[in-house]
């Protein structure tokens, strides 16, 4: 195949095709201001990006991408005044890095939303990648931690509401595997072949709590784990003991799940010889309590379409982490300002007066 042929196939676009960054697609939506195109794009709403961004500028003045070592350095004076100017500005850095997130396929399209060449794009997005996850840290919105013990007793009184038999109960945990390409290594490609599935992956736990955000986690597991290993090797189990405690608390999980001495998890299924007329109405009100989890695992699938793309098995462990726990902290996020989560909509609706009388109902 000739050197032409070859740039032909290149699934990127060329620079001399593409428009002026400060006249791109993103810089149009930027000025519109409006909420119903930064939700699609982005997932936030602008005052929601732009309360994001007075948070995210100061790291983009501090850091740069650009350095012989190909890590996050920082600016010093002599590299602001020489230093080689920079083609996307920190608004664009990180309306690209929430883009990405809710965009699936190769980068040729987000070339044409900002305006950049392919290796310019892949550079900064993973410099506002790292920089986002690192404002998010800091953000009380996003984070990812088990409940308080008032918390947790509202969680508790909130499921008795809608299921009396789940006396206990605070939250649902359940597994999510994400594709990954397959690795050339054969020990490594073993470590991610599940041959349940017949594919390669990642494994992911989460914790959901009924006002829809996640309150723990494990990422980037390999994919032949099971997901009670998992939950075992990453703590989740010991931290479901600890709630439980201190407050009692229980969660539902599916089969998937060791019950083998956890009287912290209930679990949902099939009718099992010898059951108690109780066991029973507990078993069916915690297989219907089990729709929560589908709702969260739904919401993260949802709204980060990028998930369901194969992860690159070129990029480093260390950035698959911090990429899965970026976008759990931008699903608290999301659903702690904005709200649009199922769970949040289901157990925790809002209501609001309209004229005397009238009442309606807000997702």
């Amino acid at each position: 195949m000739s050197s032409l042929e070859k740039r032909l196939r290149y699934r990127r676009i060329p620079r001399c095709a593409l428009v002026d960054t400060r006249q791109s697609s993103f810089q149009r939506l930027l000025l519109s201001r409006n909420d119903q195109a930064f939700i699609t794009f982005t997932g936030l709403d602008f005052s929601n990006f732009q309360y994001l961004l007075n948070k995210f500028t100061p790291l983009y003045n501090r850091y740069s991408p650009y350095s012989q070592s190909g890590k996050i350095t920082v600016i010093r004076d002599r590299v602001v005044k020489k230093g080689r100017p920079r083609s996307l500005g920190p608004a664009d850095c990180l309306g690209l890095v929430l883009g990405y997130t809710r965009t699936k396929g190769s980068l040729f399209a987000l070339q044409m939303v900002f305006g950049a060449s392919h290796s310019v794009l892949s550079l900064f997005l993973k410099y506002s990648t790292r920089l986002l996850f690192r404002v998010l840290q800091e953000e009380e919105d996003a984070r990812v931690a088990l409940p308080s013990p008032e918390e947790v007793a509202e969680y508790q009184a909130v499921v008795e509401t809608n299921y009396p038999a789940l006396q206990g109960v605070w939250c649902v945990m359940d597994g999510l595997k994400i594709k990954i390409e397959k690795s050339s290594d054969e020990e490594t490609q073993n470590a991610y072949y599940n041959g349940w599935l017949h594919s390669h992956f990642v494994g992911c736990v989460y914790v959901f709590v009924p006002s829809g955000v996640v309150v723990a986690s494990a990422v980037n597991a390999p994919g032949s784990w099971h997901d009670s290993e998992i939950a075992t090797n990453c703590g989740l189990y010991d931290k479901l003991q600890s709630i439980f405690d201190s407050s009692g608390g229980k969660a539902v999980v599916d089969s998937a799940f060791s019950k083998k001495r956890c009287p912290f998890m209930i679990k949902s299924g099939k009718r099992k010889p010898g059951e108690t007329a109780r066991r029973t109405v507990i078993r069916q009100q915690a297989t219907s309590l089990r729709q929560c989890a589908e709702w969260g695992m739904r919401a993260i699938q949802g709204s980060f379409p990028r998930l369901k793309d194969k992860l690159l098995f070129s990029e480093s462990l260390e950035n698959r982490k911090v990429f899965l726990n970026l976008i759990t902290m931008l699903l608290n996020f999301r659903t702690r300002r904005i709200g649009f989560n199922q769970l949040m909509s289901t157990y925790y609706p809002r209501f609001e007066a309209v004229g005397d009388d009238a009442i309606d109902y807000i997702n």
